[in-house]
């Protein structure tokens, strides 16, 4: 639990970011985990990327959205920690990189990092970070993370934290802006979207047959998800239910007779789902 901490004492404070990135066929994730000195505070976020990215890139998109954690805890005294040598090197200055996009990201997390009054690089194993590299996990495969001892958070990222304004242009400021639009508040609440009148039968009743998202509904997906203990033994239950009532409903081919006239899909096609001739 955290608890209160006075002005005073938390600048005495040394806070600790370990982040990390997960980049497979299944999605981009990035793993932020910040605990402090005094061991009464910390926490997981999980932050799925919904936009193409380097591994590298990953890296450093995890390394901003935790900066950003730890400015708005208000610290001062923070110690980054990240098994990427590559990211602390160039953090540290010691790599340089021809690549704007790097650069980019390098300038962008110099700034946040310069505005604490005492900072820390260092270069850590993945074993000494798998809180990071599981929430990482998780937000990139959507598989079920470390059983934390605190509650973390999951949340979608649509936009990258420096956009790259030569190939994607930039039109919101930041996610809250997005948001805003999506549920038509704030800035945007006395905004009308004309729409489109159509003629044609087929499209009207194609438009008929949409679902609305009301704004109680797209707050629902934009805002992040919190989960404790609770939702994660809910969420193994309810993985298992299904486990259980796949396995029931699986045919014994072995018992069962095909017709010469059929043939089975295994052998109409290669593992890799690329049609092959078939045995009769």
């Amino acid at each position: 639990m955290t608890e209160t901490l006075n002005t005073n004492h938390k600048q005495e404070i040394t806070w600790y970011l370990e982040f990390d990135a997960s980049v497979n066929k299944l999605g981009v994730g990035a793993g932020v985990w910040i605990h402090n000195s005094h061991n009464n505070h910390a926490q997981g976020h999980a932050y799925r990327l919904n936009f193409r990215c380097t591994n590298n890139m990953a890296e450093y998109e995890a390394l901003l959205l935790g900066l950003k954690l730890l400015k708005s805890l208000g610290a001062t005294k923070v110690s980054i920690l990240s098994d990427s040598d590559l990211v602390i090197q160039q953090m540290k200055g010691n790599f340089v990189t021809n690549d704007n996009r790097m650069r980019a990201y390098r300038t962008a997390a110099t700034n946040i990092l310069n505005a604490f009054s005492k900072s820390k690089l260092a270069k850590i194993s993945r074993n000494h970070k798998i809180h990071a590299h599981s929430l990482a996990t998780f937000a990139s495969t959507c598989k079920l993370p470390f059983e934390p001892n605190h509650h973390f958070t999951a949340e979608i990222k649509h936009r990258h934290a420096v956009p790259n304004n030569i190939k994607d242009w930039q039109v919101f400021e930041d996610d809250a802006q997005i948001n805003n639009f999506l549920t038509l508040e704030h800035e945007f609440s006395n905004i009308n979207i004309d729409e489109d009148t159509m003629d044609d039968p087929q499209q009207q009743a194609l438009n008929e047959n949409q679902k609305v998202v009301t704004t109680v509904t797209s707050k629902q997906i934009l805002n992040p998800t919190i989960f404790d203990n609770a939702n994660i033994e809910e969420l193994k239950q309810m993985h298992l239910e299904e486990i259980a009532k796949t396995e029931t409903e699986i045919i014994d081919l072995k018992d069962n007779v095909l017709p010469v006239c059929l043939t089975p899909l295994e052998d109409m096609f290669d593992a890799n789902d690329v049609p092959k001739k078939p045995k009769m």
